[in-house]
């Protein structure tokens, strides 16, 4: 990534705000550990919300901030408590949220292989028999849930971590591939990708398509399955049927795309009902809309060379987000928020791609700075279901994410963090 340009009273701001919120990290993981000698726990061991995701945020700050000795210990603790949970309770290969997450924070923290060797082999092994199995079952699935396949939860976040973790079972990767590359086309006259009604778990969701759907977004839709193989085979990786399965997810895409004379915009879902009417825009954000979508159909552009993909994807994201009002109450965490978006524009400003990113990226730090709160714990709300604002230091939707993205922003330190996103 390119050496940050932003003026200095606004890098040292993201600075401030960034040490605020792994302060916070570190003292709550201070006193777990005290509580820990005194009472039983049990930890989340999640990327998503928990111990995993903590170590990824620490491990980071250490690089990025230098930090002391005392974070290395709580990086520890933080795996350990993953690793203990991982063991006394069901865990899935989930990436967000089981053993594929775990792994990542563990690769993350290992020094380059030096550390966590038995456990990561352990892990490996484990995630490959079950991503066999489930890729497997995919192959020869008529209709899925999503959570078989995309970012958060399926095969798509597998396919993150071991491109990640180049060096450990390759081989793991291929029947992942295969399946993913088995789901692009069409069986009939469905895709067979869709999604029946009977598996979809969202209440909201069924209740919008209840003939099933196509979902489009790139944390929980075919965006994932799509900067997965492009991924792959930017870093050469290859199955067969690959480039063709990248070509027909991203026409699909490109044929879905909603008519509007301004900006670039999808919904969440493509409906299975003939008879349906146009569906409203998805939000902006990393997880659905335009925003993870262009990403991933710009890596699809550099995956098959295609240079005209990569201008649309491009030049249509930069005006998807600078028209974007950002209102105040616009969300700031990772997934849905300012935060997810940013991490893309910092991906596209180290990329040079033409349009002006560099100040898009300044004005988007700036906001997303200027929404710290100080007052409260981590500085940062998010909301939960019922519409209540919490205050938490989760990766993927609290502070912890933002934390990362505004290391990212302000420091040299090179972010191979959003590979978990799928955006690199």
């Amino acid at each position: 990534m390119v050496r940050n340009v932003f003026p200095e009273a606004m890098q040292q701001r993201a600075l401030t705000v960034a040490e605020s919120i792994v302060q916070q990290i570190l003292e709550q993981i201070e006193k777990r550990e005290e509580a820990s000698s005194v009472s039983p726990r049990r930890p989340d061991p999640s990327i998503a919300s928990g111990s995993s995701g903590r170590a990824v945020v620490l491990q980071y700050a250490l690089e990025a901030l230098a930090g002391n000795s005392s974070w290395e210990n709580a990086i520890h603790f933080c795996l350990r408590d993953a690793v203990e949970a991982a063991g006394t309770n069901p865990t899935g290969i989930e990436l967000f949220k089981g053993l594929t997450g775990i792994a990542f924070a563990a690769t993350a923290t290992s020094c380059g292989g030096a550390r966590y060797g038995k456990l990561l082999s352990s892990l490996v092994d484990r995630i490959s028999s079950q991503s066999a199995l489930l890729a497997a079952r995919i192959r020869s699935a008529n209709g899925l849930a999503t959570a078989d396949f995309d970012v958060i939860s399926g095969l798509s976040g597998v396919v993150a971590f071991l491109l990640y973790a180049r060096d450990r079972k390759l081989a793991t990767l291929t029947p992942a591939l295969e399946a993913l590359v088995c789901l692009a086309g069409e069986t009939g006259s469905l895709p067979r990708i869709h999604t029946p009604a009977r598996l979809i778990v969202n209440s909201t969701m069924a209740d919008t398509y209840q003939a099933g759907y196509v979902n489009i977004g790139l944390a929980h839709g075919l965006p994932g399955p799509l900067a997965a193989l492009s991924l792959a085979l930017i870093q050469g990786v290859e199955v067969p049927g690959q480039r063709d399965a990248i070509r027909w997810y991203a026409d699909y895409l490109a044929a879905h795309q909603l008519a509007d004379s301004r900006n670039p915009q999808w919904p969440s879902a493509v409906s299975l009902d003939p008879n349906s009417g146009p569906m409203p825009p998805a939000r902006l954000a990393w997880c659905y809309g335009a925003p993870g979508i262009l990403r991933a159909l710009y890596l699809a552009g550099v995956a098959l060379g295609d240079r005209s993909c990569c201008e649309f994807a491009s030049a249509a994201l930069y005006r998807a987000i600078r028209n974007c009002p950002f209102g105040v109450n616009f969300p700031d965490p990772l997934c849905h928020g300012l935060a997810g978006i940013l991490a893309i524009v910092l991906r596209f400003c180290s990329e040079d791609t033409g349009s002006d990113w560099q100040s898009l990226r300044q004005d988007l730090l700036s906001k997303l700075t200027l929404n710290f709160q100080p007052a409260f714990p981590y500085g940062y709300a998010s909301l939960a279901h019922d519409g209540t604002r919490q205050y938490q230091p989760a990766l993927l939707d609290g502070a912890g994410g933002i934390a990362l993205v505004l290391l990212s922003a302000s420091t040299a330190a090179p972010a191979w963090w959003d590979r978990l996103l799928l955006i690199a």
